[in-house]
């Protein structure tokens, strides 16, 4: 539920506009058209956000699925009373199938053991197991090639207790390599055609990230796996995406420290920054324990007043000093924005993300869990407590 941010012991949060998540989706919605669903990805927290407040929102806005990596993640959104669809996109060991069984799970099948392993927990509680089929098309991480898991497919569609629902592939390039990524989608739109001519009842195909459902109509199949741009940011590398996408998170500290120092004076661990002129340092209450990478030392910048000062120095484990001029006017309390905008300036996440040398996927998934998330928005208001009002979803 939404907090006060004065309220916390100790002064660094996030905030969560779930009327961003909201607005994402009913635009992906309307990008796809009405014939195509959408998978919410909710893996890894919602990516940093909060997994049951975005599913909830998800859902509410356009989204008839969710898919999560780990078992134990969609174990966690049926205990918080989700009954839409959940597919694990990972492989799970036999000793879980049960678990996948008795919460209602849509499992990832890569193998024919892991099939029977489904089908016998299937059996033992007596009921039906629906179940994906992985096909690597060109990454290489999950999955069996298209002749071999046709071949998979045709093994496993007659066993007891179990359901192919769907065939999935992924791609690993569709932001940056459009040649590989349209092979991909040949190979595996040709696999379909050749299940569903076989008789083999598949419902639902999908191929489309972020990326492809932005940029390529004829991948969209029958749903597609909104994941990094449902919170508005890019799956693009580190160009943020049009106005039209928004941002839903923003991450906040305040200064807790300030103290004027002279020339020479040297700032962190190692001395890597030492004052040029007479300086003024800040201390804000949030470090790499946090999330805030510490390759972001002497690189990264923050907020403060409308204006952006430098990090100075390397990151600490639970703090970090920023650098400014000795007649700054900073104090105490000051509100410091690490992601976010304030007075008319934004630093996004894949601004960090670009300086740090990675992804912004990364920048938000490792946000800490020790940060608060502080959820707003009219969608919290609908949302937050209030599972017992969810619709149910079903194939």
């Amino acid at each position: 539920m939404m907090t006060d941010s004065g309220a916390l012991g100790r002064p660094t949060w996030v905030e969560v506009n779930l009327d961003c998540i909201a607005s994402n989706v009913n635009l992906a919605k309307t990008i796809v058209g009405d014939r195509t669903r959408i998978m919410a990805v909710v893996k890894a927290d919602a990516y940093g956000h909060g997994a049951v407040q975005t599913a909830q929102t998800a859902l509410r806005h356009g989204a008839s699925y969710l898919s999560v990596a780990l078992v134990e993640e969609g174990v966690a959104l049926r205990e918080a009373g989700i009954r839409a669809p959940i597919l694990v996109m990972g492989t799970s060991a036999a000793g879980l199938a049960c678990d996948i069984v008795k919460h209602d799970l849509t499992a990832t099948v890569v193998s024919y053991q892991s099939a029977v392993a489904l089908s016998d927990a299937a059996i033992k509680h007596g009921r039906q197991v629906k179940v994906h089929v992985k096909v690597d098309t060109g990454m290489s991480r999950l999955g069996q090639p298209p002749e071999e898991a046709l071949k998979l497919t045709r093994q496993i569609v007659n066993l007891p207790g179990v359901k192919v629902e769907g065939l999935y592939t992924h791609f690993p390039c569709a932001d940056t390599d459009m040649q590989m990524t349209c092979r991909q989608l040949k190979e595996f739109r040709g696999l379909v055609l050749r299940a569903r001519t076989e008789g083999v009842d598949v419902a639902l195909c999908h191929a489309a990230n972020s990326a492809a459902l932005i940029r390529m109509p004829g991948a969209r199949l029958d749903m597609v796996r909104l994941g990094i741009a449902m919170y508005g940011l890019s799956p693009l590398g580190t160009v943020p995406l049009g106005p039209e996408w928004k941002p839903a998170l923003s991450f906040h500290t305040r200064v807790s420290f300030v103290k004027k120092v002279r020339e020479g004076t040297c700032v962190g661990y190692g001395s890597r920054y030492i004052t040029e002129t007479d300086a003024l340092i800040a201390t804000l209450p949030v470090g790499y324990a946090d999330g805030y990478s510490r390759s972001l030392s002497n690189k990264g910048e923050v907020l403060i007043q409308g204006r952006r000062y430098p990090v100075a120095g390397n990151i600490c484990m639970d703090q970090l000093m920023i650098v400014g001029r000795s007649d700054d006017a900073i104090e105490v309390g000051d509100e410091a924005i690490l992601i976010g905008s304030q007075n008319g300036d934004a630093i996004h996440a894949e601004d960090l993300a670009r300086m740090a040398g990675t992804i912004a996927y990364e920048t938000v998934c490792t946000i800490g869990k020790r940060v608060p998330r502080l959820y707003n928005g009219d969608a919290a208001h609908r949302c937050l407590n209030k599972v017992h009002d969810l619709p149910t979803y079903c194939v």
